[in-house]
């Protein structure tokens, strides 16, 4: 009886032990997730910096309201990924 108790605490600590691996697996891959969303943010960042310098505007309106535009354009991004990998807070 003792050898059925002993198996049975070993079988659950084997589950615990399993349950924690999973959760620590999801945890990583979300981690992983938002690392190259981060990555491709940064990249896009980058990118539009090197056009804006390139850009020549002939008035400062125009500029500024570029400058709107593309914080818009990259809030919704944000979103879109954010929704995308259930970051939905």
């Amino acid at each position: 009886m003792a050898e059925q108790n002993q198996g049975g605490d070993l079988q659950q600590k084997l589950n615990l032990l399993f349950d924690e691996l999973r959760e620590q697996k999801s945890m990583v891959q979300n981690l992983k997730d938002e690392l190259k969303g981060t990555a491709v943010a940064a990249y896009e960042e980058a990118k539009r910096l090197k056009k804006e310098k390139e850009m020549t505007w002939r008035f400062k309106g125009n500029r500024v309201q570029h400058e709107f535009n593309e914080d818009i354009a990259d809030i919704l991004k944000q979103i879109e990924w954010s929704r995308e990998h259930g970051k939905d807070e």
